[in-house]
Order: C-alpha cells, then structure tokens, then sequence
C-alpha cells in the first residue's frame, strides 16, 4: 500500500522516531533499525537518527529542541525512542524529552542496554518519570485510528513479524 493511501489512516497526533546509534556496527541493531525504519516508511513517520558514542546533556538538549520543526499545530509530536544504550543515551534523551512536554514512548523491542540484568530498573526510572514502555507492534496499532481497516494492520503487523 501506498503512504499516501495510509496517512487518512493514521491517528490526528504527529509522531516522530528518535533513534539513537552509538556507532555500533552490531547486527542486532542493524535490524532492529531496518524493521523500525521499513515500519516509519510505511506510517508515514519521520525519523531523527542521532549518532554519537558519549552525547552530552547539552547534545541531547540541543537535539530535542530540533524535534519542534515537527510540531504541526497539533502540540508537539509524540516521540518514539529506541536504539542504543538504554543506560546511557536512550534514558537521558527520555528525560530530556519528557522535561520539554513530549509523550514520550520506548520501543522496548528495539532498545539495547549494556547490562541485561537492569533493564528493568532502568524501564522502571523511565516509566516513573512519565515515559510509556511499548513494542513496535503497540506503536503501529496506535498509528491506526480506524482498527476497522483490518487490512492496513494486518499488513503492517506482517511487515513487522517479517522483518525481526
């Protein structure tokens, strides 16, 4: 289906994906980055890809306060987040966005933290502050404002399944 076929299906609320890459040439990421990209093509959703090893609280300040070109009218963009380090870069973007008024969602299928065993004390930080964990399949349910289109779901639920 053709994006301009799915926009009058998406929900009134501009969104953007806001993926973080540390440089990694990590296959996992790699991956996870194409299925989250071939899904944002499909919706019709920006994404902001930020690249750095160590970003500063000044880089992450400066890089929320780029994400206002996408307000349109509609109050600031609900903004997607995954990608590279849950500890580090992933949690400190959430909480700047959060400070600047986002809704602000965690792909928790397509972030990566450095050490398995306190993800979930991370995610609980996040959630605490405000942020809403999700999957790549909640956020494309989300996007759907008319569910009774089974066949755009279906189809981007398959793409989703295909591509993991």
């Amino acid at each position: 289906m053709d994006p301009s076929q799915q926009k009058s299906h998406l929900s009134y609320r501009p969104c953007v994906i806001l993926w973080i890459d540390s440089g990694s040439s990590d296959a996992l990421n790699l991956a996870e980055y194409k299925r989250v990209k071939g899904v944002a093509r499909r919706c019709d959703i920006p994404i902001r890809e930020v690249h750095g090893d160590h970003l500063s609280n000044t880089d992450i300040a400066h890089i929320i306060a780029t994400l206002e070109v996408f307000d349109s009218g509609a109050g600031l963009p609900i903004l997607i987040v995954g990608g590279l380090y849950l500890e580090d870069q992933v949690s400190r973007c959430c909480l700047q966005a959060l400070a600047h008024g986002y809704d602000t969602h965690l792909l928790c299928d397509a972030i990566f933290p450095l050490e398995k065993e306190m993800v979930q004390n991370h995610l609980s930080r996040l959630t605490q502050a405000g942020a809403v964990p999700s999957s790549l399949n909640q956020i494309t349910s989300f996007l759907i404002a008319d569910e009774s289109d089974a066949q755009v779901v279906a189809e981007l639920q398959l793409h989703i399944r295909i591509d993991k």
